[in-house]
């Protein structure tokens, strides 16, 4: 594995939205690093990208809608 430059990033979203963006985020390549389940759903990912332009359009198409989206640090990630 290579180490890239990306972004670590945290989305909330409801609890029916989770496997439609799961199959999204696997499409995308981007790793999850971490799923909580709380009142939403936090999922920490790891990306190449900023996706947080991509992502919010990208919910009509694929079925899911993000509660929150927010980019903690940009990191070295492994792909």
């Amino acid at each position: 594995m290579k180490r890239h430059h990306g972004y670590e990033a945290k989305i909330q979203i409801e609890y029916n939205y989770l496997e439609p963006l799961k199959y999204y985020l696997e499409k995308k390549n981007v790793k999850i690093v971490n799923i909580e389940y709380l009142e939403k759903i936090e999922i920490i990912i790891e990306s190449l990208d900023d996706l947080s332009e991509n992502i919010q359009k990208s919910y009509n198409d694929n079925n899911f809608v993000i509660s929150s989206y927010e980019v903690i640090k940009e990191k070295f990630v492994e792909i």
